[in-house]
C-alpha cells in the first residue's frame, strides 16, 4: 500500500532580479555612479547604446519571459504573497519518505488546485492518500473515492459535515515534512536562485534523485 502524502511548501524567491536583490538604501553598481563634481561625465552612458557591447543581449537570443509564458502558461511561477515573492513546490511522497511527484507553482496559488495534477499519474487502486486540511474539498474526496482510494484528510473546522479520519494514520504525514526538509538542504532550492520555472523544477528533480539513492 502506498501512502501518498501531499504538501505544498513555499520558497523565498529572489530570482526576479537574477539572484540579486537591490533595495533603495543599497549602493548601486559602480558603473551607474560615474559622476563628476558638476554632474555626470559627458558620454558615460554612450556604451549602453553600442550594439557590440557585451552587456547587451545577444542577437536572436530567446526571451526568457516569453519562453516561460509559452511553456507554463503562468510566467515564472512566482506569486505575490504576504511574505513577498514566493514559489511553491507541490510534493507527493510514498511510505518510505521518497518523493515520487513534484510540481511548481506561484506562491499565491491554492494547494488544492494542483492536487489532482500531482496524484493522477501515480495513484493506484487500494492506496491511501494522506493530506492536511488544505486539501479538504468535496470534489477531491469524490474523485479519490471513484478511483477506489482511501482518504485520510482531516475536515475543516467550519464544515457542516465533519468527516471521520484515522488520527493514528494521519500522524504518518510527517513523512512529507521530512522529505521537504531533505530537499531544502539544497540552498539553491530553498532560496530559488533560478529564474525559469523549468530550471527550478529540474533542480528539484535532481535533488529527488539524490534522495532516492541516499
Amino acid at each position: 500500500m502506498i501512502a501518498g502524502c501531499c504538501r505544498a511548501s513555499s520558497f523565498a524567491c529572489n530570482a526576479a532580479t537574477g539572484g540579486r536583490i537591490f533595495r533603495p538604501n543599497m549602493v548601486p553598481p559602480r558603473r551607474f555612479t560615474t559622476v563628476t563634481s558638476v554632474g555626470p561625465r559627458p558620454g558615460f552612458l554612450s556604451g549602453f547604446s553600442n550594439p557590440n557591447d557585451r552587456r547587451n543581449a545577444r542577437q536572436n537570443s530567446p526571451n526568457c519571459c516569453e519562453r516561460c509564458e509559452k511553456n507554463t502558461g503562468n510566467g515564472r511561477a512566482i506569486g505575490l504573497t504576504k511574505g513577498g515573492l514566493n514559489s511553491k513546490l507541490h510534493l507527493v511522497c510514498d511510505g518510505a519518505e521518497k518523493p515520487v511527484r513534484i510540481t511548481v507553482s506561484g506562491g499565491n496559488e491554492a494547494d488544492i488546485s494542483h492536487a489532482k495534477q500531482c496524484l493522477e499519474p501515480i495513484i493506484k487502486k487500494g492506496s491511501t492518500v494522506i493530506a492536511d486540511r488544505g486539501y479538504d474539498a468535496d470534489h477531491l474526496r469524490d474523485w479519490l473515492r471513484k478511483s477506489k482510494v482511501s482518504v485520510c484528510i482531516p475536515p475543516r473546522k467550519n464544515r457542516k459535515t465533519q468527516y471521520r479520519y484515522s488520527k493514528k494514520l494521519y500522524k504518518t504525514r510527517n513523512l512529507v515534512e521530512r522529505c521537504f526538509n531533505r530537499i531544502k538542504d539544497w540552498r539553491s532550492l530553498s532560496l530559488r536562485t533560478f529564474r525559469c520555472p523549468e530550471t527550478f523544477l529540474a533542480a528539484a528533480h535532481l535533488a529527488a534523485i539524490v534522495i532516492w539513492y541516499l
